[in-house]
């Protein structure tokens, strides 16, 4: 019983140091110069065209105005930031993932 309960610490851990690290790699990945482009991308992606008040919303910013400031290079991107980006991403393809499930149920259900 208690080699179970150590070998499912020792997962857990390992799993909270993957994602430690890939957090590490995302913002180490983005430099400076290369932020307006992953912002635009990633803002593209969740919200469409018109996303930068979207964005900044779901961010948790009072307006869009420090988004721009990191659009222009103005400001840095705080590293937490991609975190939170990359979760958004995340939570919105399984949404999709999910969506699409339903339609192909639906079809093989017609079938």
């Amino acid at each position: 019983m208690g080699q179970g309960t150590g070998c499912k610490k020792r997962k857990k851990l390992k799993l909270y140091l993957i994602i430690d690290t890939i957090e590490i790699m995302i913002t180490s990945m983005i430099s400076r110069e290369e932020a307006p482009e992953y912002l635009r991308l990633a803002g593209e992606a969740l919200f469409g065209q018109r996303w930068q008040t979207d964005l900044a919303r779901a961010l948790g910013l009072s307006d869009a105005a420090r988004l721009r400031q990191w659009l222009s290079l103005a400001r840095p991107v705080p590293p937490g930031i991609w975190d939170d980006i990359a979760g958004l991403l995340v939570a919105q393809q399984k949404k999709i993932a999910g969506t699409i499930q339903i339609f192909e149920e639906k079809k093989q259900a017609a079938s």
